[in-house]
C-alpha cells in the first residue's frame, strides 16, 4: 500500500507510540514527535554537552528547530518546571544537528542536580512534546572559582527568560559594598535587591518579579562594587 505515513510519538521501554496515516499531509499537520536518546555529558571544559538523535520529518528538516530546556533538581528530584535556554537550527545544509553545548553553567561535581530536555519544532512553529530528561551534577554555582583567584563579576540571570523568579549570581575579590538595582527598559530604577558589604566569594540572590508587580518586558539589573560596574538584561515573561 502506498501513501501511509508514520508519525513516532513516544517510547516507554521496549514500547513505542505511533500514530499511523494514510497520506503524508494528515502527519504533517500534528507537531513533530519528541526527540530521542537525548543523553548529557561533561566535557574537558566542566560544560554540559546534550545529544539526541535527528528527527526526520520534513518540516522539520526545513526550517525547524530544536528548543533547549534545563531545570534545577528538587531535592534531588526532576524539577517541576524546565525554562528555555536555546533555540537552534535542525538541520544546517542538510546536515542534522544533534548536539548542544551548555556554555552558562560550569557542572561535573558537587551533590545538585541540573536537569535537561528537548523539543523539536517544525518550520510552522508547532513543538513538539518535551523529550525525555537526562542529567548531570554540579554545585548550585554558575561558576566554580576559588577564593584565590576571584575577581569581580556579575553573571547572567538563570533562567532567562523567567516567569517571576530567577536568579543572579555574582562574585567580588575582597570585601565591598554592593548594590544591586533593577531598572526598567525607559532607565527607571525599580527595585534594590541587594544593598550590603559582602566579604570576597561568590554569591546568588534571588529576584522575584511578581513582589514588585513588574509586567511582561525588558528589564535590566546593575552591580556595583567599588570601582567594578556591570549591566545585564533579562527578559520577564508572566
Amino acid at each position: 500500500m502506498t501513501g501511509i505515513s508514520i508519525k513516532l510519538l513516544g517510547q516507554t521501554g521496549n514500547n513505542i507510540s505511533v500514530r499511523v496515516f494514510t497520506n503524508i499531509s494528515g502527519s504533517l499537520s500534528l507537531p513533530p514527535s519528541k526527540p530521542q536518546k537525548l543523553k548529557v555529558t561533561v566535557n574537558q571544559s566542566s560544560q554540559a554537552v546534550l545529544t539526541w538523535s535527528p528527527n526526520i520529518e520534513p518540516d522539520v528538516k526545513q526550517g525547524g528547530k530544536y528548543n533547549i530546556y534545563r531545570g534545577l533538581g528538587v531535592n534531588g528530584n526532576p524539577p517541576v518546571n524546565f525554562y528555555r535556554i536555546a533555540s537552534i537550527p535542525a538541520y544546517v545544509n542538510d546536515v542534522p544537528v544533534t548536539s548542544y553545548t551548555d556554555m552558562d553553567v560550569f557542572v561535573g561535581d558537587g551533590n545538585e542536580k541540573l536537569f535537561y530536555r528537548i523539543s523539536a519544532v517544525d518550520n510552522t512553529n508547532k513543538e513538539s512534546v518535551l523529550s525525555d530528561y537526562d542529567l548531570v551534577y554540579w554545585n548550585q554555582s554558575f561558576q566554580k572559582t576559588s577564593l584565590t583567584n576571584l575577581d569581580y563579576n556579575l553573571h547572567q540571570n538563570y533562567p532567562n527568560p523567567f516567569n517571576a523568579l530567577t536568579k543572579i549570581l555574582y562574585s567580588i575579590k575582597e570585601t565591598s559594598s554592593v548594590t544591586i538595582n533593577v531598572y526598567d527598559i525607559m532607565g527607571r530604577e525599580i527595585a534594590t535587591i541587594l544593598n550590603e558589604v559582602k566579604d570576597a566569594g561568590e554569591y546568588i540572590i534571588e529576584f522575584d518579579a511578581e513582589k514588585y508587580g513588574l509586567s511582561s518586558g525588558v528589564y535590566f539589573y546593575k552591580m556595583k562594587a567599588g570601582e567594578y560596574k556591570s549591566i545585564k538584561k533579562m527578559i520577564y515573561l508572566k
